[in-house]
């Protein structure tokens, strides 16, 4: 999924539940177990960079508006 996602060399927008924002966090900080203990605020956002060594998180919970 990373090298994918580099190709692509632009931002990429996903909207997603809550438990795949869960899911992307736990992964990216090799934590897959403890995904449930993620609070996701509704309609925050969750930014994830993506480099050669995989994807790191850059926010949680980032109010837009």
């Amino acid at each position: 999924a990373a090298s994918q996602a580099m190709e692509l060399e632009r931002p990429v927008a996903v909207v997603a539940h809550a438990g795949i924002v869960r899911v992307s966090l736990a992964m990216a900080m090799g934590a897959e177990a403890a995904a449930l203990a993620f609070q996701i605020r509704y309609l925050g956002a969750t930014r994830l960079t993506c480099s050669s060594g995989g994807f790191a998180v850059t926010a949680v919970n980032e109010q837009l508006v």
